[in-house]
């Protein structure tokens, strides 16, 4: 039964015939008109890559062991040329470290190619867009917030409550109080505050000071 009606591209690297049909037949089971690129080697993906934008595709399938790249060199390289696409392994060699080696070098999903399932390729390709539309959506916030901290007119900065060590400064504290950012990173908030209380004066001159 077909899950989605929304049409989704998927980048299948796989050089078994039988298991890129078998692949092919279960996404065409699962998703409606799935749109699927293959690549039978590393070669052809990679010029499928240099041809085609990575976040063309939703998802990208990956065969541990192709005829010219394999294991943790193929894993990175196919990292590297996908950007944030998620990838979703698809093996036939069942090990438990290595599979915790290859989620940690960013593939979204490790799968045993004998115990894979119309299903269970459904739920690791839904969950691992999921999971990469919500790091999208985390990097995007940080970056509003991170402009707003840098280009505040105010002086603002960031504090380590536990050791009062300052964590960063905004260009707008730099160009108040005199400091480098380093200066800055090597001081603690009550160097500011002394400073302050020892010129009253100028501390009415500075204004109004933002602690977040």
């Amino acid at each position: 039964m077909k899950q989605h009606e929304k049409q989704y591209s998927f980048f299948v690297i796989e050089d078994s015939r039988g298991d890129f049909a078998l692949a092919g037949e279960y996404l065409n089971e699962q998703f409606e008109l799935p749109s699927i690129t293959r690549a039978a080697t590393f070669q052809e993906a990679h010029r499928i890559f240099d041809n085609v934008p990575a976040n063309s595709f939703d998802c990208i399938l990956l065969d541990l062991s192709l005829p010219d790249k394999s294991g943790e060199d193929l894993i990175e390289a196919v990292v590297k040329m996908s950007g944030n696409t998620p990838i979703v392994v698809l093996t036939g060699y069942p090990d438990l470290d290595f599979s915790v080696k290859s989620l940690s070098r960013g593939v979204s999903d490790y799968l045993l190619k004998d115990e894979v399932t119309p299903q269970t390729l459904y739920k690791a390709i839904v969950f691992s867009i999921k999971r990469s539309d919500f790091s999208d959506n985390i990097k995007e916030s940080e970056k509003k917030y991170r402009d707003l901290f840098e280009h505040s007119p105010e002086p603002m900065w960031l504090v380590d409550h536990v050791t009062n060590e300052f964590l960063d400064v905004n260009k707008a504290a730099v160009e108040q109080y005199g400091y480098s950012k380093d200066e800055f990173l090597a001081m603690k908030e009550a160097d500011i505050h002394d400073k302050e209380q020892a010129d009253p004066a100028e501390r009415l001159r500075n204004g109004r000071q933002n602690r977040v």
